[in-house]
Order: structure tokens, then sequence, then C-alpha cells
């Protein structure tokens, strides 16, 4: 039993935790053995082969600037290659001096490719290698994203390829224009407004998702979308129409130009062989990260020089959600029986004490590489994990923890505060508004400017000032039927305080308005702030189900802003306190931060967070239910990605590291209170626990 168990004698083991019936699939299973027990292998075997080399003659002293770990991976350069590169290891760091190795060892750099998942990567990389290298050959490498590199090549050699090579790139918006211009001329829904029936983005993401996952229409909504199975013949119809269009306006989307790329470096011998007389080196960024049409990209592109270089960190794949594929990594010496391995386990960037925990949350893990990082870094602060009564303790926590940190000049820059879904930084948002800290969050709207947040204030607005037309707007949107033009009339006869009903009683929209006129009546005045909000949730929930499919979580943040309310004493200080201006007088006394010198505290979602570091980092409402998500515990695979998701974010810390959670949290049909399995499962005396 580890430390929590120990210390609270009510908390479960994690045997007593849901966990998911039946295990890794068998064929996995049986993959994932045999390429693991290879790749460890190999991993060794590396370990012994680089004592001997000598820097002699070359300008970079590569010997000096990387370990040996590092090193090993750098200067083997034919043949493939599998770099698991740990966090905080230094991975940009083997790729920028492998790539300078090999020019100084007298590759063309134009027979280099360097293939990243952004744009910002490869060119951050590229310049760190030029600055290292010194040469204008540097521009000559084929530097970029996969996309990128995929529609340069199908253009330079379209007269192989048999293809236009006038064709247009649309982007993601430009793909749920399109979607939305199809979907309206099948005229499938005529009251889209009172359906599930998914808007034009939602489209989008279906179809990508089927065409990156490599699974059909049908099983993609049947996984991540069961709401919307009564729908499924009209979106493979709009699919359909779609590529149509497409195909006849000679467009290209993201999606197409891998898939026509991996068709023609698989079906056309002669542009399958320009590419491999010009590309003999690929290297390649996250690995983990790519899926099943870029590893076969990956395959065919290398497959006559064999020189190929993969780097990633199978214990941080968590974008499974965008398509990326964990057995990529794991099936590597399945792809090349005859690749090297090398393993880069130091890791620069957390103290000792931190990566004592982090190792023993991953090496939980039922599937993946061992490793075990460490550092030179002695020492530290162990982790905490700390539980609050409820929410609001727990955001004064982090703000005071953070201003205790600002008044001992850390920069507020050096300081995260990450947790699984936006919702959960709801508390934490307002405190910091309040307490007028600096912060800026990725990975997701802020609270305060989500629509759903802004409807329900608009209600009370409404209530609290019967002028106030832009809240009537948001209000009157809802209502079936209003149009622009009537919506003008109806806030002008508000405005001048008119009859409504002798203006439009006789309208088919006048009982719908009437019930949101006798909504606003019933709040108006009184200091239950908590009943106000119950009776806007009967009138505003039923229409969040039925035109937004993921109303759940927006019920969650609707719950968050009522538990917020419920302290103070009216509605009128409320919305001074919490509507879009931020609090100005309240906390003049208090410390004044000055963001152009210490910049300002990140919120962000754990995706968002990957690649990144900071000094102090809080995980917040870490809660079994919330993380991992009580929808992933159903399902081996989804579990395992919420570990990695875990271990990601306790990576992100340089020096302190907070995991922190309410006693409790509930949902519609759940209530979580035991803090996350991933801190039962922990070795014990990595972390201390406390119950504040």
């Amino acid at each position: 039993m580890g430390l929590l168990d120990r210390e609270t004698p009510n908390l479960p083991s994690k045997y007593n935790f849901d966990y998911p019936k039946g295990g890794i699939p068998e064929s996995l299973l049986e993959l994932i053995k045999t390429n693991i027990k290879s790749v460890e292998k190999r991993a060794k075997e590396s370990k012994e082969k680089i004592t001997d080399f000598k820097d002699d003659g070359l300008s970079i002293p590569y010997a000096k600037l990387l370990n040996q770990e590092q090193l090993s991976a750098v200067v083997s350069t034919e043949g493939p290659m599998l770099v698991i590169a740990g966090a905080g290891s230094g991975k940009t760091r083997v790729i920028v001096h492998k790539v300078c190795y090999l020019i100084e060892k007298k590759v063309p750099p134009s027979s280099i490719a360097l293939l990243t998942f952004t744009k910002k990567a490869a060119k951050e990389m590229l310049d760190r290698v030029k600055k290292l290298n010194l040469s204008d050959e540097v521009k000559k490498i084929s530097g970029g994203t996969f996309h990128s590199f995929a529609s340069r090549l199908l253009r330079q050699f379209h007269a192989y390829a048999e293809i236009d090579p006038t064709f247009s790139i649309i982007d993601t918006a430009d793909s749920a224009d399109i979607i939305g211009l199809v979907k309206n001329s099948l005229n499938l829904k005529k009251n889209p407004i009172k359906s599930l029936f998914p808007n034009k983005n939602q489209l989008q993401e279906i179809i990508s998702s089927s065409r990156n996952k490599g699974f059909d229409i049908p099983t993609i909504i049947a996984e991540e979308h069961p709401k919307l199975l009564d729908y499924v013949s009209d979106i493979k119809q709009i699919n359909e129409k779609f590529q149509s269009y497409k195909r006849r306006a000679n467009l290209f989307d993201y999606d197409d130009i891998l898939e026509i790329f991996k068709e023609k470096l698989k079906n056309n011998e002669k542009f399958r062989q320009r590419i491999h007389d010009q590309y003999k080196y690929f290297l390649v960024d996250e690995y983990q990260d790519t899926n099943k049409v870029q590893r076969e990209i990956l395959k065919l592109l290398s497959a006559q020089s064999k020189n190929i270089t993969v780097v990633g960190d199978d214990a941080q794949s968590i974008y499974a959600f965008r398509g990326a594929n964990f057995e990529n990594i794991l099936s590597f010496s399945k792809d090349f029986p005859d690749g090297k391995v090398v393993k880069v386990e130091r890791n620069y960037r957390s103290t000792e004490e931190i990566l004592k925990f982090t190792n023993s949350v991953i090496n939980n893990a039922l599937m993946g590489y061992s490793k075990n990082l460490y550092t030179e870094k002695t020492g530290g602060l162990k982790p905490q994990a700390l539980k609050f009564y409820d929410e609001e303790m727990e955001a004064k926590f982090i703000a005071n923890k953070i201003q205790e940190l600002y008044e001992q000049d850390k920069k507020l820059s050096e300081i995260a505060v990450l947790y699984r879904s936006s919702w959960q930084s709801n508390f934490v948002q307002k405190e910091l508004l309040t307490r007028r800290i600096p912060f800026i969050t990725v990975g997701g709207i802020k609270f305060i400017e989500r629509k759903h947040v802004k409807d329900l204030l608009s209600f009370l607005r409404a209530s609290e000032n019967y002028k106030d037309s832009p809240a009537w707007t948001r209000l009157l949107n809802m209502v079936e039927g209003v149009g622009e033009k009537t919506l003008f009339r109806i806030i002008e006869t508000i405005t001048e305080g008119v009859d409504l009903k002798k203006q439009f009683g006789n309208k088919k929209y006048w009982n719908d308005i009437s019930k949101l006129f006798l909504l606003i009546e019933s709040i108006r005045g009184g200091d239950d702030i908590e009943n106000k909000f119950d009776l806007i949730f009967d009138y505003y929930f039923p229409f969040l189900d039925q035109t937004e499919e993921d109303s759940e979580i927006r019920k969650n943040d609707l719950h968050s802003l009522k538990k917020m309310a419920a302290t103070y004493g009216n509605v009128s200080t409320f919305l001074n306190d919490f509507s879009l201006d931020p609090p100005n007088e309240a906390h003049d006394g208090e410390v004044q931060f000055d963001e152009r010198e210490n910049g300002y505290v990140t919120l962000s979602t754990i995706h968002s967070a990957k690649g990144l570091e900071w000094g102090t980092v809080f995980v917040v409402h870490s809660l079994d239910g919330l993380l991992p998500s009580h929808r992933a515990v159903r399902k081996v695979l989804e579990l395992e990605e919420e570990r990695r998701l875990f271990y990601v974010a306790c990576t992100r810390a340089k020096y302190n590291l907070f995991i922190t959670m309410p006693s409790f949290s509930m949902s519609f049909d759940q209530y979580f209170s035991f803090p996350s399995r991933f801190l039962s499962e922990a070795q014990e005396g990595t972390f201390e626990y406390k119950i504040e």
C-alpha cells in the first residue's frame, strides 16, 4: 500500500479502484512484448559502443557538448535508429547536433529531411544548427511539418505523381466552411437549432478523425460521439459530397495531402524513386505522436537509404484523440528489424525528488519501454499532494503560493497551473482575477469568455437591468423563429417600456418569448443567488442539451459559476466583480504585479503544456474520475494514456510540484472524492500528502 493508503485509512488501495476488465488485447500485447524485448536488447548494445569516439578534426566538440547517451545517438548515422528521449533529456539537442554532424561528415544538406509537428519547432532547430555550424548550406535542408514536406514534393514532382500542380491547400477552417455549404445544400435538418445535429466544425472533426485514425465514420461516431448515432447516414452523405467537391475544385485539405502523398509513394515507382534519389537521411521529431498514415509514409521514404532517425518518448504519447498511434513507437523493431536503439535518460530539467516521484508514476505503466530518468540536480523538495475542503480553498492556496513565490522574486512566467479539462481552472481563474494576478490561458478559452458562461450571465444582467440590450440579444437568439429584424424590434419594445404581448402576442414564437420573460421576472430582486441559478438552469439546460454535444462539460462550468456566485451577497456585486471587468479596487492594498518584468502565470490544459517547462507547477483537480477521467477507466488503453497524461503534467516542473484537489467534485451522475489512483500507485515516500 502507498503513502496515501497509510495516512488516510478510508482511501482504498489501487486494487479497489474501477480498473478495466480484460486488459490489453492479446494481439497488441504480443506485438508489444516482442518489440519491447528487441528494443531493450538493442538499447543495451548501443551503450557499449561509444566509449572510443574522438571529435578530432571536427569544428564542433561533440564529446564535450553532449553526454554519452546523446553522443551515441548523434554519431551513429547509418541505418534506422530509435532514440527514446525521456522528459527533459534534451531531445532537441540530439536532433540539432545530429544534423550538424551529418553536415560535418560531408553529407549534402539538400539530402537531409527534418520532419516535425510544427513549423516553429523546425525553424528553431534549424536556427540552432546554423548557429553551431555557421554555414549557409543549412538552408538547403528540408525542414518542416509532414504536411509542408509532402505538399512541396507533390508540387515539385507533379509530373511523376500525375497530379495538377495548381492545387490549393485549404486549412481546417476552410474545410469546415465547405462542409457547412454541403450540409446546407442537402437540407438535412429544417431546424438545426433544435437538434444535436453537428455543426460544420464538429463535422470536420469527425471526418478528419476518421481519416487520421483509419476507422470508418460509423466507428468514429460510435466510439467518440455516441449522441450522434442517429445521424450516421447523413454524416456519411455529407462526407461523400465534401470529398467530391474538393476533387472538382482541385482542393487538398490537410488529410488529403498526407493520404495522396502516401498513395503516390506506395504505388507510383517513378515518383518514389525521384524522392529516394534526392533524400538520403530522415530525422523525425516526436515520433510517438505520429498517426498510421505518417508511419507508413516514413517507412516508404526510408525504404531505399534506410537512414532514418526517429526521436520520441512513448511515456509522453497523449494525443490519441488527434489520431496519434501509440503502437508506432512500440513497433519500431517490427518496422525496422535492423534498427539501432539509444535511450537518453539523463534529465536536465527537474530535481532529483521530482524525478523519483515521476519515475514511480510511469513505472506502473502496463506497456512501454523501461526507463529511469536521473539527474545531477540532487535534493530539492518532494512533490506535495494537497487535499482541500472545496474548489475555492484549492484556488486560494494556489493564489497564495503564487503571491508568496512572487514576493521571493520568482517570475510569474515560471509558474503554471495545469488541468485535465478547461472547466477545472474556473475557480483558479476567478481567484487570480480577484487578486489581479496576470495570467494567460493556453489550450482553451478563458472561463469568462466562454459562450455558455456569457449566456448565463446575460440572464442575470437582464434581470438587473431591463434595458441591457446586449444581454437581451444573447437571450433572444435562443428563441426559435426570432430573426435579426424581429430581435431588434423586441429589444426596442423592451427599452421603450411598451407592452410586449400587445406587440407580439399573435406571433408563433410568443409562447417561447413569454417563458423567457417570465423567467427574467422570477429572478428579479431578492438575494437568494443559488435559487436564481437553479431557475436559470431549468430553462437553459434543455437548450444546451438540444444544441451542444458537449452539454455535460458546459454544465460543469455553470455549476462552478453557481458556486462562485453563492459567495456573494447579491447579484449586482457578483456581476460587478465577475463580468468582463475584473475587480479594480478591492485589492489595491495588496501586491502589485508587474507583468512587463515578470510575465504572466500560465493556465494550460496538460495537452497544451507538453514540451514546455516551468519552475513551479500546480496540477489541479487531481481526483480519481477527473484525472484519470471517469470516461477512460473502462478501457485499458485509454486509462494508460491518462497515466501518461499525468506523467507529462508532473514532468513539466523544475523545482516545485504541487498536486492539488478539492475534497470532492460532483457531476450530474458522478461523485469523485478519492485522490487520483496514480498517486495511490506511486512509490511510498516519493511525495508528501496533506489534508489542508
